[in-house]
């Protein structure tokens, strides 16, 4: 059978999809383009920088204890956008501990994927865009793919951006409630709280995560924030 008709059966056999903020945008977007993502899993490797800084602000603001955990900080500057990319790319077809013992065809078939690079006539002009020092101490941390890559200019930089947010008193008044010893049902907070909800009659449902929400017993309020960077 076709590898995108199986794909398919697995995808309605589980009847277990649940939707997303960015899959419902998608699919109303363009239905091949969710078809591609989502039902057949060939969906584009994303290391956009601002996606990285959102992600590392909201860490450092709500989790500040997990960032060891998520992230890794590499010294110097991060390779560009696009060479980021190529290198997540070669990195799930790999175990090459280093560039310079990857194979040629791994580089090769990634560029190509991606259409990077290619208006240079030679495969060994494209490879040595990547194959480079300064590409080497990211290719390194890439070894553990259950973090995310910063480098160190950006990461002071999230810090003095979630700093600005702490001094300012309307943000963090958001953030923050104050309890007395009077108080018969304290407020809860949650921050990058993942919530998950079947719908009734549908072989879907929905889920996401909150960045903040905190629940107020007594007035029956829930106050949701969610921070944009």
């Amino acid at each position: 059978m076709n590898k995108d008709l199986l794909k398919e059966e697995e995808f309605y056999a589980k009847k277990d999809f649940c939707f997303s903020y960015s899959s419902l945008n998608k699919l109303l977007f363009s239905p091949t383009l969710f078809y591609k993502d989502y039902i057949l899993q060939d969906r584009e490797v994303r290391t956009d920088k601002h996606l990285i800084e959102g992600k590392l602000i909201h860490c450092l603001l709500f989790e500040a204890d997990e960032v060891d955990n998520k992230f890794s900080v590499v010294p110097g500057k991060s390779p560009s956008d696009n060479v980021r990319k190529v290198l997540k790319d070669m990195s799930l077809h790999t175990d090459s501990k280093t560039l310079a013992s990857c194979e040629d065809f791994i580089i090769l078939d990634s560029l190509k994927s991606l259409n990077l690079y290619q208006s240079l006539k030679k495969d060994e002009a494209r490879i040595a865009k990547i194959r480079t020092e300064d590409n080497e101490p990211y290719w390194k941390f890439l070894g553990n793919k259950s973090v995310d890559v910063v480098d160190q200019d950006t990461y002071l930089k999230c810090k003095d951006r979630v700093s600005i947010l702490k001094d300012n008193e309307d943000v963090m008044s958001l953030f923050n409630e104050v309890s007395t010893d009077f108080d018969l049902d304290p407020i809860e907070t949650y921050s990058e709280k993942y919530l998950k909800s079947d719908l009734i009659d549908l072989d879907f449902g929905l889920h996401g995560y909150v960045d903040y929400y905190k629940v107020d017993s007594e007035k029956k309020e829930v106050t949701i924030c969610d921070l944009k960077t």
